[in-house]
């Protein structure tokens, strides 16, 4: 029977599995015909050690994205060695588009090979890097990890930190990345897509974030995301502004987000989403979200605002809404100002870590209760309220 499904419900079917390494072993069991359509998914995203591993070769035209660390370090000498070095530049990788970094550990960075970097630069199809909670010994450390990939266009930065610590201890670092390549500043690279959760504890997110904003990226970057988790999305919004046309960014840092005039430059946004905690947990952003859309931002040529509420507990649904803070959304919104506003998406979604669901009923309720709020998008037909539960996905540092 499975064969006569189209093999797109069948591709659509795997990927609902978001990735559950368990599930898609067990799909993969169930017939011949689910086989090829499972190992495209399972083998999408691998660690580098694969490529030491013979027996993988036969996969490597399904890898996608590639992570490298992830594991704790147990030695100080260099973790990713010149076989795997030579195998990234050499062995068939056709799909790969993204590589991912992913360890705390500051000797990690400083005694990547200096085959690393030779291999990095032939990848010309690479496209996306992903640096997560890493520690550079400076920016120029930094940069040349960054700049390592000829035709990068997409950057993720999530705790990147520079490393702070004894003397003696730093000074062996600096011995160790002598041989780094040095990143010219006419090698930047021209981004489309960044997306930065600043560390608090440390300046580093700032200053590559401000690098990048002076260079080509300040021309060509379209799309820009402050997560959710951030804390101070100035830092990241103040380097950017008219080529951006989707922003995704919490209101958490009042001032900074709302009267200081980041946005001011934003002028050309057509998409616009809006993280916020719920109500119960904190609510300061929910007295500065009719202002934010009154003063904060163009709506020249604004199309869809995503309103993105967050919950961290349990709890009854109804607390985690201002409900007066959204009785002025809608006047705000019915403004002359948002004329060519075409969909307004309202998204109240906790982690499946909760273990929880509301009450029987209640989510209907409070479905009618954000309608009854913002009635003139309804009126409208430019209204979407979403429940959902968010799988979480944990990686270790």
């Amino acid at each position: 029977m499975l064969l006569t499904v189209p093999p797109e419900i069948l591709i659509a079917i795997i990927r609902a599995l978001d990735r559950d390494t368990r599930a898609l072993r067990n799909v993969a069991l169930v017939c011949r015909a689910l086989l090829p359509i499972v190992r495209e998914e399972l083998f999408a995203v691998t660690s580098e050690r694969v490529l030491e591993q013979p027996y993988m070769h036969p996969y490597f035209n399904h890898i996608i994205e590639l992570v490298i660390g992830g594991r704790p370090i147990l030695s100080l000498r260099r973790y990713l060695d010149l076989h795997s070095a030579y195998c990234l530049q050499t062995q068939p990788l056709p799909k790969l588009k993204a590589i991912r970094f992913v360890t705390a550990h500051p000797r990690f960075y400083a005694t990547l090979p200096p085959e690393l970097y030779t291999a990095l630069a032939s990848l010309t199809a690479v496209t996306e890097l992903i640096l997560c909670w890493a520690s550079f010994y400076n920016l120029s450390h930094a940069q040349s990890l960054i700049c390592a990939l000829p035709n990068l266009s997409c950057l993720s930065l999530k705790e990147v930190k520079f490393f702070e610590g004894p003397q003696t201890l730093q000074s062996l670092f600096l011995l160790d990345i002598i041989n780094y390549p040095c990143s010219a500043a006419s090698t930047r690279p021209r981004l489309t897509r960044l997306s930065v959760v600043p560390s608090p504890r440390s300046s580093a997110s700032a200053e590559i974030v401000a690098w990048l904003g002076m260079g080509p990226s300040a021309e060509s970057l379209r799309t820009l995301v402050v997560p959710y988790q951030s804390i101070t999305a100035h830092v990241v919004l103040g380097h950017f502004g008219s080529t951006v046309e989707h922003l995704q960014m919490p209101l958490r840092d009042l001032d900074s987000t709302v009267y200081s005039g980041y946005l001011d430059y934003y002028t050309n946004l057509r998409t616009l989403t809006v993280f916020l905690d719920a109500y119960n947990a904190c609510q300061g952003p929910w007295y500065l979200l009719a202002p934010f859309f009154e003063h904060g931002i163009s709506a020249e040529h604004l199309h869809t605002i995503t309103i993105d509420v967050r919950m961290d507990y349990p709890m009854d649904l109804r607390s985690a809404i201002d409900w007066a803070a959204l009785d002025r959304v809608n006047d705000e919104l019915d403004e002359a100002k948002f004329d060519g506003l075409r969909k307004v998406v309202f998204i109240l979604q906790w982690v499946d870590r909760l273990e929880w669901m509301p009450a029987e009923g209640e989510w209907d309720a409070v479905k009618r209760r954000i309608e009854q709020g913002l009635y003139n998008l309804i009126d409208a037909g430019k209204l979407e309220v979403r429940f959902q539960v968010v799988r979480e996905v944990r990686v270790r540092p």
